[in-house]
This record gives structure tokens, C-alpha cells and sequence, in this order.
């Protein structure tokens, strides 16, 4: 499975956190002490079917590829099929830290925040996951498993909450699953919060079967139309002159074979690059993944 990465150096930013006088369940660690050993929620690992966790947790396979480039390095459970939303944090031999986000393909509309404060650090990880109904009776459950990371880098997944998608949910609509975490600790005699906080929303859409790209003038009159298989547009596409709009057709399949259609609008300009064409096709799981193309915007 291929796996998309974000590298994000860790900033140091001035931030008011307000602490919680109940540790709420978290346990308390003082670091350089011995008990220095809390585990790190790091972001999910989605599957179909239900991981047998016993008596241990799966661990995922750190490959550093021979490089001292935190860019280069990896971290996935090869061994199991899933889907992959998480951002361990990687040290280099300098020093200095870097969170390392990786998604899989199924994984859209990502969005990571980090924060990092005198008061604590701070992680939040957003996504969506669009799949397609199952036609009746079919139902499709996932399971959103959490991901923690030890002080010694170690990376692991144990159970978490799940969901499922049947006929019954239209296009559009919406679960949600989140994950969070908190683990105080003494640094010194200050009391510091490291939160962590993931949420991976499920959105049904019909399965596209055709897109088409229609090139418009300042008239509204089609230069020129392209039809593709969803999946197989161009990278980069070149407008024709006198191109003011694309205009974006999807057909749709529902459940019971029937068609639907969705449009969008590009407007060409000079900041088209700034905003590809995103389009979306199946994958043989029945999720989703995205397509962008690039426009290269011709004057008129």
C-alpha cells in the first residue's frame, strides 16, 4: 500500500492551555524518572474486520531505509491490511524533532495541526473517508484502531471504535469516529498536558463510472469536452484559448444500478494552479481516493 508523507518540524509557539485539576484517569509521570513510560496516541489504523490484539499489541515495521533523512523513513503494518491516518514523532541525529504524517490513498481532506507550548504539547488530526453504499444486503463495517507510539519509538495499534455503512445511507451522509487522549506529567515542578485528538469522518458517495471535462468560454459555449474513466484523468491538463470555466461532470452509480450526476466549476485564471481539479474513483475496497489535476492556464 502506498503511503503519503507530511514532515512537520516541531515549533515551539506561545500557547495558553488551561489545565484540568482532575487527571481524569491519565496517569502522572515525572520525566527522567523512572516512571517516565507513557504511551503517545499517534492516530488510527482502519480495517474491515476486527484485530486480534492477544496477547499483544501489533506493532508496526519501522524501516529507515539506510538514511539519516527523517523523510525516508517508515512506519506501516505490512502484515496487515488497513488503512493508515497517523504521525509519529521522529528524531534525527541532531536532535531535533519532526512529526511524520502518513495516509494512505483511501485518506482525504487531511488536515494535522501541532502545537507546542510551555504549557504542553498539543496534535490534532482530521480526515474523511468516502466509501461507497453496498448493494442490499451488504453490510460493511470498519474498525478505527488506535495508534500509540512509546518513548522509545516503538509504534502500535490496539482496538477502537468502529462503524458501519449500508443501503440505507445516502450520498453525503455522515459518521464520525474520534480519538483522544491526554497524559500529564511533572516537568520539573510544572504540570504539563500533552493532548492528542484524532477524528476520521465516513461520507457515502455513489461509485463514479464516468467524468467529463467540458472547456467553457466566457459565453457558456463548450471548446472542447474530454470524457474519462474516473481515476485516469491527466495529471497536468492545458486549457485551450479562450477558456473561461471547466465544468466538471461526474456520473454516479447508485446501489440499485441507477445514475446520478454532480457538477463543479473551475474558473481559469492566473491562480488556477493554486487549485487543481480534484476528482475522485474507486478502489476495489469500494472507498474512494482522490485525483488531482493540475491547470496550465493559456491566455486568451
Amino acid at each position: 500500500m502506498k503511503l503519503r508523507k507530511i514532515i512537520t518540524a516541531i515549533l515551539t509557539l506561545s500557547m495558553t492551555i488551561t489545565l484540568i485539576p482532575s487527571l481524569g484517569g491519565c496517569s502522572l509521570a515525572v520525566k527522567g524518572a523512572e516512571n517516565d513510560s507513557q504511551d503517545i496516541l499517534i492516530g488510527v489504523f482502519i480495517t474491515d474486520d476486527t484485530l486480534d490484539f492477544s496477547p499483544n499489541p501489533l506493532y508496526a515495521k519501522i524501516n529507515r531505509h539506510n538514511s539519516s533523512d527523517v523523510s525516508d523513513w517508515e512506519a506501516d503494518f505490512k502484515d496487515v491490511k488497513g488503512i493508515s491516518f497517523f504521525a509519529p514523532i521522529w528524531t534525527d541525529k541532531d536532535g531535533f524533532s519532526y512529526h511524520h504524517t502518513s495516509y494512505s490513498d483511501e485518506i482525504c481532506d487531511s488536515k494535522t495541526e501541532f502545537l507546542v507550548s510551555d504549557q504542553g504539547n498539543e496534535s490534532n488530526l482530521s480526515a474523511a473517508i468516502y466509501t461507497a453504499p453496498p448493494a442490499s444486503p451488504k453490510t460493511v463495517a470498519y474498525h478505527v484502531n488506535r495508534v500509540y507510539q512509546t518513548p522509545d519509538g516503538k509504534i502500535y495499534a490496539v482496538p477502537g471504535s468502529g462503524v458501519s455503512t449500508d443501503t440505507e445511507h445516502g450520498e453525503g451522509e455522515m459518521m464520525s469516529v474520534s480519538a483522544d487522549d491526554q497524559i500529564k506529567y511533572l516537568e520539573g515542578r510544572e504540570l504539563k498536558t500533552d493532548k492528542t485528538s484524532v477524528t476520521v469522518r465516513f461520507l457515502a458517495m455513489y461509485k463514479p463510472v464516468k467524468i467529463s471535462l467540458f472547456q467553457m468560454n466566457e459565453e457558456h459555449q463548450v471548446i472542447k469536452q474530454e470524457d474519462f474513466t474516473p481515476g485516469n484523468l491527466p495529471s497536468k491538463l492545458t486549457t485551450e484559448k479562450g477558456t473561461s470555466y471547466i465544468l466538471v461532470e461526474t456520473v454516479k452509480q447508485t446501489p440499485d444500478g441507477g445514475r446520478t450526476y454532480a457538477r463543479n466549476l473551475y474558473e481559469c485564471g492566473e491562480n488556477s494552479e493554486d487549485s487543481p481539479l480534484e476528482t475522485f474513483y474507486a478502489m476495489d475496497t469500494g472507498i474512494m481516493a482522490k485525483q488531482y489535476t493540475e491547470i496550465v492556464y493559456q491566455n486568451k
